[in-house]
């Protein structure tokens, strides 16, 4: 993988679900309105509602699966409105996640759709994060049709079988991503470059050829990528507020982990702004280590000399 492809995957990573429009307030507010009008608003058009309104489609399959599961009625609603192709793909894949196979099988056949890309997807039940970067979406989305923790708790869960440095690694780039602005990647270019260089060289975003370089690239990047969405959703969310803390009040390595690098993420703020008035080099030295993910511990001693 490229480094401008790298960098176009690290903002859809961390910055994609950030731009769903506030036109689809009845979709973050499901769990616990239950405005079942509402899904009349997101499956109907060409293209679909919630096309138009930027939600992406990991979310989506996840909040019609637990929707297909739990509203039977809605689900028959959903399925028997006549739609494009797109939406009927759609929801085929939503009945599978949802362990409605034999539905699934019937609509996929009603339809004239091949199941053959669907019919081994894990179930909604089963789905935990590893490496995959469509299943914190999926999952979000189920989330947003239930108000059920255990989804958000399951994503925040792949920090716990990572090890130490590939966790401060993803807290770091998420974290970061303030620095450089979410949505405008371009605001401090060559610092952006040089982390995406460090990310590449030690997790390996290799040609498609390399599915264990992938991989491991991967699973840095879905955690990078969960931890700033639930962080950012928890600002609106209060639910997944109590739940993130809960989960860091039980797990103290990993929030000593992420307090380590919430302090270097501030010294590193600071010393970027400070560079940016004076050339001075001893500073681009230390940007330099914490760009370059050398630990926290050497960034702030270095940040001390000076």
């Amino acid at each position: 993988m490229k480094l401008a492809a790298f960098i176009g995957f690290l903002y859809l990573m961390l910055c994609g679900n950030a731009l769903a429009a506030i036109d689809a307030a009845c979709y973050f507010t499901f769990y616990q309105t239950k405005n079942m009008q509402c899904i009349d608003t997101l499956v109907i058009g060409n293209p679909p509602g919630f096309n138009t309104m930027h939600i992406p489609q990991e979310e989506m399959v996840g909040f019609l699966a637990e929707l297909f599961s739990n509203y039977p009625q809605q689900r028959e609603h959903v399925l028997n409105k006549d739609g494009v192709l797109s939406n009927k793909n759609l929801y085929v894949e939503a009945l599978f996640r949802a362990g409605l196979v034999k539905e699934a099988a019937a609509y996929a056949k009603a339809n004239d759709i091949s199941q053959d890309q669907y019919k081994n997807l894990i179930p909604i039940s089963l789905l935990k994060p590893d490496s995959d970067t469509a299943i914190p979406g999926i999952l979000i989305g189920a989330y947003r049709a239930s108000g059920n923790k255990e989804y958000i708790t399951r994503i925040l869960n792949n920090f716990v079988t990572a090890d130490d440095a590939r966790v401060s690694d993803a807290f770091r780039i998420a974290l970061t991503m303030d620095v450089f602005g979410c949505c405008n990647i371009s605001k401090a270019p060559v610092h952006q470059k040089t982390m995406a260089k460090a990310v590449c060289k030690k997790y390996g975003c290799g040609p498609e050829s390399d599915p264990g370089s992938n991989r491991n690239f991967s699973r840095t990047m879905v955690l990078s990528g969960s931890y700033f969405y639930i962080h950012a959703l928890a600002q609106n969310d209060g639910n997944i507020k109590e739940i993130l803390s809960d989960f860091f009040n039980k797990n103290d390595h990993l929030k000593q982990l992420l307090t380590s690098e919430e302090n270097a993420y501030s010294s590193y703020a600071a010393s970027l702004k400070d560079s940016e008035k004076n050339d001075n080099p001893d500073i681009l030295k230390s940007l330099a280590i914490y760009e370059n993910l050398g630990s926290a511990k050497d960034f702030m001693d270095s940040i001390k000399m000076h």
